[in-house]
């Protein structure tokens, strides 16, 4: 590298590593560790172990660990023909009561099948997803990494974190195009729960700094409204993601028109987020 292009470089890198409005005080280097390396040594999150006790209090990930623990107890679990999980085993899923259907609480259906029930069939899709579990011949069983740690509820939270956020596709059947929009920059979202999430504030709030940060996502497509893509963030990062891992506790029951959210006291505990560091000196363009 000559002197002209070491200059370049330089301002380059300054650039970079120079706080924004838009990022709410990060750095565009530390944004770009947000999305493409959220878990890697340049992100401003860091994720804490809780006692045993309290991943109780991460609703999804608990629906999750109990059927982890069932098919540990069993050795395999045997899916129906159309490949669901058994309707018994549904039920009692859904009673640890952590996450509940509008449906079912309400009367207006009795059926604990799995593709009668959103929730079940993310946790169903979700489950087969990660590293702790395989599906063979139309059964469930534990890979040899999974019985290494299906008892230590820290690591396997970690790997059903990372696949919720880096494997599954959050647009997953709710009908919005842009498979983008909440998945991108998920930590952002948490980072933003952090700042403000002390006092209840709207969904649209939060959508708001979203899209400030990400204009490139709220690109209108044809078939697409701004009204849309706020739906979109609301859906998928405010319901299906911090609620139902119960980072946020919401107004209203059954997720059904949620005007305000605030963090709960596991997200407080969970989430560590670092201010802005500038890395000029220590990462080079």
């Amino acid at each position: 590298m000559n002197k002209d292009e070491k200059i370049i470089s330089q301002m380059i890198n300054r650039q970079n590593n120079q706080a924004r409005e838009a990022f709410e005080g990060y750095s565009p280097f530390e944004m770009y560790n947000m999305v493409y390396d959220p878990f890697g040594p340049y992100s401003p999150m860091e994720l804490r172990t809780l006692p045993d006790e309290e991943y109780e209090e991460i609703h999804l990930f608990a629906n999750y660990r109990y059927l982890v623990q069932r098919i540990a107890e069993a050795g395999e679990i045997k899916l129906t023909a159309a490949g669901y999980l058994p309707p018994a085993l549904c039920r009692d899923i859904y009673r640890q009561g952590n996450i509940k259907d509008y449906f079912i609480e309400t009367g207006y259906t009795k059926s604990f099948r799995e593709n009668d029930t959103e929730i079940l069939n993310l946790i169903h899709v979700l489950t087969e997803m990660t590293s702790v579990v395989k599906k063979r011949y139309n059964r469930l069983s534990l890979t040899a990494g999974g019985l290494r740690i299906y008892r230590n509820n820290a690591l396997l939270f970690e790997d059903f974190f990372r696949t919720y956020t880096l494997k599954y596709n959050w647009g997953y059947q709710d009908g919005y195009h842009n498979e983008e929009i909440g998945r991108t920059g998920f930590l952002f979202s948490l980072f933003l729960l952090s700042k403000y999430g002390g006092i209840p504030r709207s969904p649209e709030f939060y959508a708001d700094l979203y899209f400030k940060a990400f204009p490139a996502l709220a690109v209108q497509e044809p078939d697409m409204s701004v009204l849309s893509y706020i739906n979109a963030y609301n859906i998928r990062s405010i319901i299906r993601f911090m609620a139902y891992f119960h980072f946020c506790s919401v107004d209203k029951e059954f997720y059904i028109g949620v005007k305000e959210i605030q963090k709960t006291p596991v997200f407080e505990k969970l989430f560590v987020f670092h201010p802005h560091i500038d890395y000029s000196d220590t990462v080079m363009a």
